[in-house]
């Protein structure tokens, strides 16, 4: 029997996915909860998708959203129902292994109020090439007193 052992690891590990484990490539929003929630909150005829591509060291993103993900705007990047908001990136980070990234990012929803929101976004490429999974973390913040905030976890899955 252990004869066999190499052989099916050697099959396996070629029958996996170009970029496995790797952030490159289209990724489509599956699965999107709040906390420790159970409901799915993705809507099936609002598409989210994001893409990463890398140079070197460095990531970009964009995403794609809305009907037919026909709206196309830099990640990170905040889009309402009237259009995106621009935001104030404070970090972005690459793990070396090129599996994960993080940006913290600030965006002031309105001029009129103090509210600007806080977002920690960080994704995780699956081992499998398949998945990549995440949370986006947003903290309210402003004015003097604490707003609270909430967590998303999120998962998509590898476009073809």
């Amino acid at each position: 029997m252990p004869h066999l052992i190499v052989p099916l690891l050697v099959a396996s590990l070629l029958a996996a996915p170009a970029g496995a484990g790797s952030l490159d490539g289209v990724w489509r929003l599956v699965e999107q909860r709040y906390g420790d929630g159970s409901a799915n909150l993705v809507a099936p005829d609002k598409t989210m998708l994001i893409e990463f591509t890398r140079a070197g060291g460095l990531v970009e993103g964009t995403v794609r959203a809305g009907p037919g993900a026909s709206g196309r705007f830099p990640w990170p990047s905040f889009v309402t129902d009237e259009g995106p908001i621009p935001v104030r990136v404070a970090d972005l980070t690459v793990d070396p292994s090129g599996s994960s990234v993080t940006a913290r990012y600030f965006v002031q929803p309105s001029a009129e109020d103090d509210l600007i929101l806080e977002i920690v976004e960080r994704y995780e490429a699956g081992g499998d090439g398949r998945t990549l999974t995440g949370t986006m973390t947003v903290r309210f913040t402003g004015g003097e007193t604490n707003r609270g905030g909430y967590v998303l976890h999120r998962r998509f899955e590898r476009e073809p």
